[in-house]
C-alpha cells in the first residue's frame, strides 16, 4: 500500500465532490423539485442552512440522509458543471449515438455524423429498451442513470421531475460501464464545443 499523500488536484477533486454531494446537488435543483418550504428562503439563508444542516435538507428532495459519498465521480462533476443548454446537448448526443433520433433531433448534420462514428466504435446496439416513441431526452436520462447509479438520486435533481419519472419507468439492465462512460465523456466534450463541428461524411 502506498503512503503517498494525495496530490493537490486529488484533494481539490475530493473537496469539489463533497461539496456537490452535500449541497450543490440540491442547490442546483430544477424548480420542479423545489416544493419544500426550505426553498422559499432567500439564497443567502439557504446557503447558511445548507452549510450546517445539509442532512436535514436532503430528504426534502428525496435524498437519503444515510447515503455516504464514495470516491469522486469525475463524470458527475463534469456533468454538473455544464450549462442547461450544454447538458441538453449532451443528452441528445448520447441518445443519438445509441439510436438515431431522426427529424426530431436537436442536433445538426455534423454532430449526427460524429454520433454515427462514435457508435461504430462503441457498438451501443441494444443499450436502450425497445419501447415506442422514446424521446431523445428520455433516452439520454436513461443512459445517464445507467452510468451513474450511486449518484443518480442526487444528479436527477437537475432535471424536471416529469422527465426523470419517464426515464425511471424504463426497465434498467446491466450495460458495459466502460463503454457507457466513454459515451458520456465524448458527449460532454462535444457539448462544450462552440458551434456545429465539421465532419466529412464517408
Amino acid at each position: 500500500m502506498s503512503d503517498a499523500l494525495p496530490s493537490r488536484d486529488d484533494r481539490a477533486a475530493q473537496l469539489q465532490w463533497l461539496a456537490w454531494w452535500s449541497r450543490a446537488c440540491w442547490q442546483r435543483a430544477d424548480p420542479g423539485w423545489r416544493g419544500a418550504a426550505f426553498f422559499a428562503y432567500s439564497p443567502d439563508l439557504q446557503a447558511r442552512l445548507g452549510r450546517y444542516h445539509a442532512l436535514e435538507i436532503g430528504p426534502a428532495c428525496g435524498i437519503s440522509r444515510n447515503a455516504l459519498p464514495g470516491p469522486p465521480e469525475h463524470l458527475v462533476l463534469a456533468l454538473s458543471a455544464l450549462s442547461a443548454d450544454e447538458l441538453g446537448t449532451a443528452l441528445a448526443l448520447a441518445a443519438e449515438t445509441c439510436a438515431p433520433q431522426g427529424a426530431g433531433s436537436r442536433l445538426g448534420p455534423a454532430r449526427k455524423i460524429g454520433c454515427r462514428r462514435l457508435a461504430k466504435a462503441l457498438r451501443p446496439e441494444g443499450w436502450l429498451p425497445e419501447e415506442p416513441a422514446i424521446s431523445a431526452r428520455t433516452a439520454g436520462l436513461f443512459l445517464l442513470r445507467a452510468a451513474t447509479p450511486a449518484s443518480w438520486p442526487r444528479l436527477r435533481l437537475q432535471f424536471p421531475p416529469g422527465e426523470v419519472e419517464r426515464a425511471e419507468r424504463m426497465p434498467m439492465r446491466p450495460l458495459p460501464m466502460g463503454r457507457l462512460r466513454a459515451l458520456w465523456a465524448a458527449a460532454i466534450w462535444q457539448s462544450q464545443q462552440p458551434g456545429e463541428p465539421h465532419h466529412v461524411d464517408s
